[in-house]
């Protein structure tokens, strides 16, 4: 059974039925309105080989993606804050492993900074500040900054 659609115009039942078609047994047809004069008419009596529907596909190439900057955020070595709280921090916001952090940490102790990650600006801004919110609940005066990495 072929089927057509039948605009509101059409007898009143709505934007758009698809009814029972009896006209032309072989095509399918759109009648009127809701951009009908644009889609394809489908027929079932060509074979498969010649039915084929041009599409226009425009494209374009990307040659020039750049990745965004990455950025280092530091650790600043301080004398109130213990060796375990800049493990903990390592840990639970870098997600470092424990022997990782350590070495991070002993860094801090002896150089003064420390290299916790590198990031986004966006991640690394994220980083800091929630750096700085537990230091901060824990009374630690440590300190976390965000630079460039060159």
């Amino acid at each position: 059974m072929d089927y057509r659609f039948k605009s509101a115009s059409d007898d009143n039942h709505g934007p758009v039925d698809l009814v029972p078609y009896q006209g032309v047994t072989d095509t399918w047809e759109m009648t009127r309105g809701y951009g009908a004069d644009r889609l394809p008419r489908l027929s079932r009596g060509m074979a498969k080989e010649e039915t084929f529907i041009q599409e226009k596909t425009e494209t374009t190439d990307r040659e020039s993606v750049q990745e965004p900057p990455l950025y280092k955020v530091l650790l600043h070595n301080d004398d109130y804050t213990t060796m375990d709280f800049v493990v903990l921090v390592l840990q639970t916001v870098f997600h470092k492993d424990t022997d990782e952090a350590t070495r991070i940490m002993l860094n801090v102790h002896h150089q003064g900074v420390g290299i916790a990650g590198m990031y986004t600006r966006e991640i690394g801004e994220t980083k800091v500040a929630i750096v700085h919110r537990m230091a901060r609940r824990n009374q630690f005066p440590l300190r976390c900054s965000l630079e460039k990495d060159s």
